[in-house]
């Protein structure tokens, strides 16, 4: 099958990308794959709305020119409608999108008109929420299915070891590796307050610019950390924090198996898929509802490390269903519109 990936990806080798990811697992899958950036800029932003055009242009003629028997759009947001549309009519090719946002969240910048309008012009829709299937077949999609954010083994890979003077910088009580965003800033600011001796490591970007404690913004080593240096920060914690966004509602996010995948203690914001679908609470996982569970559980799972092995032993053996490989390999596998 020859698949043409449409995502957002790096010219740069040394930026990593998760639309890079999807090339590896696709080629490893053994498939054709051409890629199609599609937020490569081609003029300077105060000309966006041309630039937009320019790419929609350049996507039909690279399609054409491939002729894809698949286009997997991953996300994809400023490819319109009209355009998918032309690519089904010209080419008669499969078309499916993997949107690793809420397509509905128009508010926060994360999805446009153009993306609800191409709903019910995908032949199936990958989302990582099971909460969302009832709202996107409502908005016209044919065909939805479940895709979790699977990880990409090369990267988290379990034979990786660092050799322990790598970690030494690293080292924490607890870390968190996100985006600086007011609520998680608030939760920390409590965790602080509650347990002002304990060693926190933020690594994550805006957090030195936007974040208003000064406290917690002692805790900050650095902006966002990849690949295999989130790995050290996470294998160097005791305790690795996860905070859900308001879009993922009652889903999870990359953490929920990066976390694991990298063997380490995962502590994360309750939800009703992490807790119990993917893994079970205080079995496999370890979750938090509230500002004084999560003091709670970092006091508990300190004082506890067999506990903490426990647990990220049992969470490392389930995430292995979760590689993004295994994962693509199941959708192939088993979709409807690949297997009539």
């Amino acid at each position: 099958m020859k698949i043409l990936l449409v995502g957002a990806l790096s010219d740069d080798p040394s930026v990593y990308t998760y639309a890079q990811s999807f090339e590896w697992a696709l080629r490893d899958v053994g498939f054709t794959v051409e890629t199609f950036n599609y937020r490569k800029q081609r003029l300077p932003q105060f000309f966006e709305s041309v630039s937009t055009h320019l790419m929609n242009r350049s996507l039909i003629k690279t399609a054409q020119k491939f002729k894809p028997d698949t286009i997997f759009l991953l996300k994809a947001e400023s490819v319109f409608a009209a355009t998918i549309a032309q690519l089904k009519k010209q080419l008669s090719c499969r078309i499916i999108n993997f949107y690793p946002d809420n397509p509905f969240t128009i508010w926060n910048g994360n999805s446009n008109t153009e993306v609800l309008k191409s709903l019910p012009l995908l032949d199936c829709f990958l989302s990582w929420s099971t909460m969302l299937a009832p709202a996107l077949t409502s908005a016209g999609c044919h065909h939805v299915c479940s895709f979790p954010f699977a990880y990409d083994e090369k990267i988290f890979d379990p034979a990786l070891e660092f050799q322990p003077a790598t970690l030494v910088p690293y080292a924490s009580d607890v870390c968190f590796v996100g985006t600086w965003e007011p609520e998680r800033e608030t939760w920390l600011v409590y965790l602080i307050q509650q347990l002002p001796q304990l060693d926190l490591a933020i690594w994550g970007n805006l957090w030195k610019e936007k974040c208003s404690n000064q406290t917690v913004k002692k805790h900050v080593r650095g902006n966002a950390l990849y690949n295999q240096e989130m790995i050290k920060a996470f294998r160097a914690a005791k305790i690795v924090l996860n905070f859900i966004r308001t879009q993922n509602m009652t889903a999870h996010n990359m953490r929920t198996f990066e976390v694991p995948a990298s063997n380490a203690f995962l502590l994360t914001e309750y939800t009703n898929e992490q807790a119990n679908i993917f893994f079970t609470e205080r079995e496999s996982v370890v979750c938090f509802k509230n500002r004084d569970e999560l003091v709670n559980n970092v006091t508990f799972y300190m004082q506890h490390p067999d506990k903490r092995m426990h647990i990220t032993q049992k969470s490392n053996d389930i995430v292995k269903a979760f590689a993004l490989t295994k994962q693509l390999k199941n959708y192939f596998k088993n979709c409807r519109i690949f297997n009539p």
